[in-house]
């Protein structure tokens, strides 16, 4: 089993980010998803529904293990390649002079056989980008996690030995219009080895918009148009295409 961690200090109270962490209403402020039912409860199960255009056709489930008011949120998590669930542990630590929260994130159980290694990789990059979001929606500043043109693709993680998984894409995007859909794995873009998603949004940070990038696949390779305008592959939904059997070869 494996284990990943983020931390990140904020200018806010406890009570003003537990309520972010465990009231839906306020949740969808920062994370991209819209809740089922009420607050948190403990002992209590949680759906999850990732919202168009930032993550498409994706749904966390699990069950609230722990609540300590304004302290400690533990969470099961189920996994999408695993029948064992995970388990997160979400700390508010209060500074001793007040004015700051650090928030400390332990997701552990992490299954490490080939397939859950995506989603290890995953987490480990979406928590630091969610506490990312978290800071800056609490000290309420504009995020710091941008980039300059989107292709339209959400990444379950990345493998060392195989690539990046696609989660999801977003309907009329470039990547969708090219052919790539969920299940596949992207090896390499305009010949540049991806075997994380670190290492795609480097490559994405560095393209130039209107430039076409060829995604090296397994089962083929595509040519993407990068949009001119960061906002073009906006407004839509998942090409409906999954396959939570992923094969790591050709197809």
């Amino acid at each position: 089993m494996a284990t990943v961690t983020a931390q990140a200090v904020m200018r806010a109270d406890p009570a003003e980010l537990w309520s972010l962490w465990t009231d839906p209403a306020r949740m969808s402020g920062w994370l991209p998803v819209k809740a089922q039912g009420g607050p948190l409860r403990e002992g209590a199960s949680f759906a999850w529904h990732a919202d168009a255009p930032f993550v498409v056709g994706v749904r966390t489930t699990g069950r609230v293990r722990r609540l300590d008011a304004g302290r400690t949120l533990e969470l099961e998590l189920d996994m999408r390649f695993s029948p064992t669930p995970s388990r997160v542990t979400v700390e508010l630590i209060a500074s001793p002079g007040g004015g700051s929260t650090t928030v400390a994130i332990r997701h552990d159980d992490l299954p490490d056989d080939d397939l859950s290694l995506f989603e290890t990789n995953g987490y480990g990059h979406y928590w630091l980008q969610h506490l990312e979001s978290l800071t800056a929606y609490a000290e309420r500043r504009p995020s710091d996690h941008h980039h300059h043109v989107h292709v339209g693709v959400y990444f379950v993680g990345g493998h060392p030995n195989a690539g990046v998984l696609v989660g999801g894409v977003v309907r009329d995007s470039p990547v969708h219009r090219a052919g790539l859909r969920a299940g596949d794995v992207v090896t390499a873009v305009d010949g540049i080895p991806v075997r994380s998603i670190v290492e795609f949004d480097t490559w994405l940070d560095a393209v130039v918009p209107g430039a076409t990038a060829r995604f090296s696949l397994l089962r083929t390779d595509l040519l993407v148009r990068i949009p001119h305008d960061p906002e073009e592959h906006e407004g839509g939904e998942s090409n409906g295409q999954r396959d939570d059997r992923v094969r790591l070869g050709p197809r």
